[in-house]
């Protein structure tokens, strides 16, 4: 006899409790499975967005200047802010469970926004604020002109 069969009788137990628990469940599985693909959906558009929106600022990130830089940050505040409600928001969901794959990629994409606006501060705003680095930018561009 099998050593793992009281292991698996265990797991059979299990999965009956389960099936019956879930059976008796008052939602319609049509209408969860309109829904779930109603919000991949829109999850997926609104990745792609995340995802559009990062990949154009880095393209341009070294030609923003410190004030389009602070004005993109201002706008980023309430974007994050929506961000993390609707990632808490999914999280929470009875449809999470079949949400889960498309909420990781988008958090994942939110992840790069929120690194983004950080990079756009630190080197775009901070650091040519900064009165050291200017003066070592200006001693390197002078002894470029030699």
């Amino acid at each position: 006899m099998c050593a793992c069969i009281d292991i698996i009788k265990e797991t059979y137990t299990d999965v009956l409790v389960q099936t019956e628990y879930v059976a008796k469940q008052s939602f319609n599985m049509d209408d969860y499975l309109d829904a779930i693909i109603h919000f991949t959906k829109q999850f997926e558009d609104l990745t792609d967005k995340i995802n559009n929106l990062v990949e154009l600022v880095r393209e341009h990130f070294t030609d923003l200047t410190p004030d389009e830089s602070i004005y993109l940050l201002n706008e980023s505040k309430e974007i994050r802010k929506n961000m993390a409600k609707l990632y808490k928001s999914a999280r929470e969901s009875r449809f999470y469970p079949g949400l889960k794959t498309v909420v990781k990629k988008y958090h994942e994409s939110v992840s790069d926004f929120s690194e983004l606006c950080n990079d756009l501060e630190t080197f775009n705003v901070m650091i040519p604020a900064d009165a050291e680095f200017q003066k070592t930018i200006d001693a390197l561009n002078s002894l470029l002109k030699q």
